[in-house]
């Protein structure tokens, strides 16, 4: 008997087809991206559940922007925040509407617009209180630097990308935990529901050299195997986590999985 992520408990098959169970409630900061389909399964979801309303341009309308203010309370949203969509002027009018903030960099960047870490000082200079959180991606090792200079400009805590690489999970563990050690880190956890599904990650991630690592290999090779679900994977996925990683949550990224998200 499946339990649901709304209970933060997913149930899962191990090598020998034994059930185990790798439970959500581990950690303190979970979250799932929200879109449309989300959105339609919500009632059955938590309502503690925090919802993060990703930067994706080309997937979400301001119709859906909208649609999230009204669908999901303040102190279950986390808002994202395209710091090259702003100038020191514009951010500081900016209304957040959200009790935390995820900055990210996009796309879209000229010299005149922010980068994430002068946005990030920039708001801690206006209200030294404020919950601001940043990405990451463990797949490229090149990161750590990149969080160092987050952490000094004033984040809090990283939602990462999936860990999908041989590298991944030593380059999550090799961040560093700030002067306090109170930086939180989130364990981003994608929720594909076939290979090709998998291989949608390569472009969002923009790397398309992982097609060739060991691990994301692996990865693919499992959703070829009859016996295995989709649903076995995220489990898989969710305890290597909880029994390697040392983190504060887990940020579930369905897409358009939504079946998983609420068995």
């Amino acid at each position: 008997q499946s339990s649901t992520t709304a209970s933060y408990c997913i149930q899962i098959y191990n090598g020998n087809m034994r059930p185990s169970t790798a439970a959500l409630s581990l950690w303190k900061h979970n979250s799932v991206e929200w879109s449309p389909k989300v959105a339609a399964v919500q009632a059955q979801l938590q309502p503690n559940t925090r919802y993060v309303l990703p930067h994706l341009p080309t997937v979400l309308t301001q119709d859906d922007r909208v649609d999230f203010m009204f669908q999901v309370s303040p102190p279950n949203r986390v808002v994202t925040i395209a710091t090259c969509h702003h100038t020191p002027s514009t951010l500081k009018r900016f209304d957040f509407k959200a009790d935390k903030i995820l900055l990210v960099g996009g796309n879209e960047r000229s010299e005149k617009t922010l980068s994430t870490s002068d946005a990030a000082s920039l708001l801690k200079e206006q209200n030294e209180d404020i919950s601001l959180w940043g990405v990451t991606n463990p797949n490229d090792p090149n990161s750590i630097e990149s969080v160092n200079k987050k952490i000094e400009a004033g984040i809090d805590g990283f939602i990462t990308q999936p860990l999908l690489s041989t590298p991944a999970l030593e380059v999550f563990e090799s961040y560093p935990r700030g002067d306090a050690a109170d930086t939180k880190y989130v364990a981003g956890l994608a929720m594909p529901r076939s290979a090709k599904n998998l291989q949608f990650w390569l472009k969002l991630l923009d790397q398309p050299e992982l097609e060739h690592d060991g691990l994301f290999k692996a990865h693919l090779a499992f959703f070829s195997q009859p016996y295995f679900t989709s649903m076995a994977w995220v489990g898989r996925e969710l305890e290597n986590l909880s029994t390697r990683a040392t983190l504060d949550g887990v940020h579930l990224m369905p897409l358009g999985n939504t079946e998983d998200l609420i068995k």
